[in-house]
């Protein structure tokens, strides 16, 4: 028995599958680029204004009779598939021809190769294939004769004449198209293939083109009035045009994917480059990714160049072997979850509206393989979900340290510029320090191969800066990668100035017992004034504005106080214990006054912890409240405990939660699970994540709630409060050493009830 094929097939591999016109003249112009072509006209032919016929001419290879017949007429043949091609090509499924069903019910194809003397025309009429679904394919005949080469200017080629159009072409059709064809073509040059010119004819339109160039005293190429025009040849170079203008990071996986390169440059000047080993992303190969920092000056630069706002331009596109997959990069389409982690961080992270770039696929990478519909983007596979993972870790967050961290957003326009200092904002070598300090830390990883800075920036290093006084052996190391003698100089400063620095803390330290002692003084009346306050606060008769105005000023003084003993925490290291200990202590209770008034003034939980409550459905609106839309998180309850009404405190639960979820998302969890339960005279909590679970290094995972004890970049104090917390509640809680995978803490807290 064999397939049959039915005439509808035309139907589901043409129009019925092709989304729009704009994708299907793409498709037309991607097989003219594959056929070699140098020079692509699409031309619209109008009758009273009206188009009525789209014609497709290209320079390529073109087809003979045998060609026709055996590849173009053969559905889902892909000559490309086979090998049967020189270049790199745009696409290979064999159904990229079906676009001019799309377009229009009627095609007259021309073609000729170089090596025939006669051209080959073809006539098809899409509509013989709607009229019975019964019959198949083979049986519809198809007009096919010899035609004169004349039309054939270089001797071969091939045009689509397509007409009985499906839909209109107006004005504002035309200008989105040739916006769209824009960002079809990469602007990168790829190797070994032919760069075709794309060029827009409608001689109706001309007249309209001639009102707007009137206008446009500069020139249609200089300013955002290029982009109303319809005819002319298509560009694609805004990326470059932008590139003197902001800031950028190009980062290069090799075409055997074994080394990475990543190279930043900042409004035209070089900042440094490092090439590593490509331990970690074996799926990738052969991508080269371009990024482009936003600032103010670039948008305002974009909107002139372009004639519209970057927002709504589009942001990171994708191109395979020079070709946009769509459709990556649409206005408001977000492939990497770019803004949901910018609205986790919003002074922190960068967005789709300050980032624009490209990422080029090269060679035939199988593993990224579009969907038959043409605008549904790649195939999902371990090797996209690995492009999703490389661009945030290896490139948004690159920039986004030096732009962030480095040159605190080079706007000349922030608040922390003095007018007049810097019109272009802070420079690279205005913040030499922190940029050295980027650098240092990349490079202390064990896949370096080379790394290169600018030298500049050595130079204007501040060796008295604090970070760079933690980085001598970075810089050391750096120093034998590069091979730079700037950088050997630049250890020898640090390490002077190292040393007077050592010799500081000594001095300190000597006084470190008064400090102590009026630090714990000054504990002991925060104390005191805290029962004071709860005190006079059953008191007083005040409205609830009142009471709201206060709340706000006390959570904004405990936040800033909070971020104060954070750093003065990071100062003293552990130079002192047991100004550590005070220290420490006293950030667990800022915690507290800082959650009570969070819980109070943005969250409507009450904070009483002598009225009994629900403490399931407590915690089930915290974790909906705050961390639903930062992580997965699922509760489930004992059957015999699905309400645990009892008494206890809102803030001290709330931060429980809070230092467990931060400690999972940490380790990378994605999902997290609180299982409660009640056993005698104890409520159980038991979190599991599926993160990286408990270091093998750690050999004691009591040691985990000891103070300071941390294995990420923290302080090392969230388990070390939670546990201090849970023990004020006559409780415990313990790491489970039976589960094999991710991460298990179970807590106990003593059950209360009071009328």
């Amino acid at each position: 028995m064999k397939f049959k094929v039915s005439t509808n097939i035309k139907n589901i591999l043409g129009k019925d599958l092709i989304s729009d016109k704009y994708i299907a003249i793409f498709e037309l112009v991607k097989n003219a680029c594959d056929a070699g072509a140098e020079k692509i006209d699409i031309e619209f032919i109008a009758t009273k204004n009206n188009v009525s016929k789209i014609i497709i001419t290209d320079d390529g290879y073109g087809m003979t009779a045998d060609d026709l017949q055996n590849k173009w007429l053969f559905m889902a043949y892909s000559e490309k598939r086979h090998g049967a091609m020189k270049n790199k090509y745009a696409g290979s499924k064999g159904i990229g021809r079906f676009s001019c069903d799309r377009l229009g019910k009627v095609l007259l194809l021309k073609t000729k190769k170089a090596s025939q003397k006669k051209a080959e025309q073809l006539l098809i009429d899409w509509q013989l294939f709607e009229n019975d679904d019964t019959k198949k394919v083979e049986e519809i005949d198809l007009d096919h004769q010899e035609i004169s080469a004349d039309i054939f200017q270089k001797g071969q080629g091939t045009i689509l004449e397509i007409s009985n159009l499906r839909e209109t072409w107006e004005r504002p059709d035309l200008l989105k198209l040739r916006a769209a064809l824009m960002k079809l073509v990469s602007p990168d040059r790829v190797e070994n293939q032919k760069q075709a010119t794309i060029s827009i004819i409608a001689e109706h339109e001309q007249a309209g083109d001639e009102v707007i160039l009137k206008k446009d005293k500069y020139g249609a190429t200089n300013t955002g009035y290029g982009n109303l025009i319809v005819n002319g040849p298509i560009e694609n170079d805004v990326f470059e045009r932008l590139g003197l203008k902001t800031t950028s990071v190009t980062v290069n996986i090799s075409e055997s994917g074994d080394e990475i390169e990543t190279r930043i440059e900042d409004r035209g000047s070089f900042v440094f480059k490092i090439l590593r080993r490509n331990t970690t992303y074996d799926k990738l190969e052969n991508i080269k990714i371009k990024l482009f920092y936003l600032n103010r000056s670039a948008k305002v630069n974009f909107t002139r160049i372009m004639g519209v706002e970057s927002v709504n331009y589009g942001s990171i596109f994708i191109y395979k072997n020079g070709f946009r997959v769509y459709p990556y990069g649409t206005t408001g389409q977000d492939f990497f979850g770019i803004n949901e982690r910018k609205a986790q961080g919003y002074n922190r992270y960068l967005g789709t509206r300050e980032l624009m770039g490209r990422i080029l696929i090269d060679g035939e990478n199988d593993k990224f393989v579009e969907k038959s519909s043409r605008d549904g983007g790649f195939i999902e596979n371990p090797a996209t979900l690995q492009l999703q993972d490389f661009f945030i870790v290896e490139v948004v967050r690159v920039l986004e340290k030096y732009v962030v961290e480095g040159i605190d957003w080079g706007d000349p326009e922030r608040r922390e510029f003095v007018e007049g200092v810097n019109e272009q904002g802070l420079m690279p070598i205005d913040v030499a320090d922190k940029i050295l300090m980027q650098f240092a830390n990349l490079t202390k990883r064990g896949d370096i191969i080379n790394a290169e800075i600018n030298p500049d920036i050595v130079k204007r290093a501040k060796p008295q800066e604090d970070a760079l006084q933690k980085s001598i052996k970075g810089l050391e190391i750096l120093a034998n990668v590069s091979q730079s003698d700037e950088i050997k100089n630049l250890i020898v400063d640090v390490k002077k100035e190292a040393e007077e620095l050592r010799k500081q803390k000594i001095v300190a330290e000597q006084n470190a017992d008064a400090a102590t002692e009026t630090l714990r003084q000054r504990d002991a009346e925060l104390k005191i004034r805290e029962r004071q306050a709860e005190s006079y606060q059953r008191k007083l008769n005040i409205n609830s504005s009142q009471y709201e105005d206060a709340l706000h000023i006390i959570y904004a003084i405990s936040d800033a106080v909070k971020t104060n003993v954070e750093k003065i925490a990071r100062l003293i290291e552990k130079n002192n214990p047991q100004l550590v200990r005070l220290v420490s202590d006293t950030m667990g209770d800022v915690q507290r006054i800082y959650k009570l008034s969070d819980l109070s003034i943005n969250y409507d939980y009450g904070i009483s912890p002598k009225k009994p409550k629900d403490l399931v459905e407590f915690i089930r609106k915290y974790v909906r409240d705050v961390w639903a839309q930062k992580i997965n998180i699922e509760i489930t309850t004992s059957k015999l405990y699905w309400k645990l009404v009892c008494n206890f405190d809102t803030s001290k639960i709330s931060l429980i939660i809070d230092n467990i979820i931060t400690n999972s998302r940490k380790k990378k969890a994605k999902k997290i699970s609180i299982y409660i339960d009640k056993i005698d005279e104890y409520i159980i909590m038991k979190f599991s994540d599926d993160g990286t679970g408990l270091d093998p290094s750690i050999k004691n995972a009591e040691s985990i709630f000891e103070r300071g004890y941390s294995t990420t970049f923290g302080l090392g104090l969230g388990l070390y409060h939670t546990k201090q917390i849970i023990e004020s509640m006559g409780g415990t809680i313990q790491y489970d050493e039976n589960v094999k995978q991710g991460f298990t803490l179970e807590a106990r807290i003593k059950y209360e009830y009071r009328f």
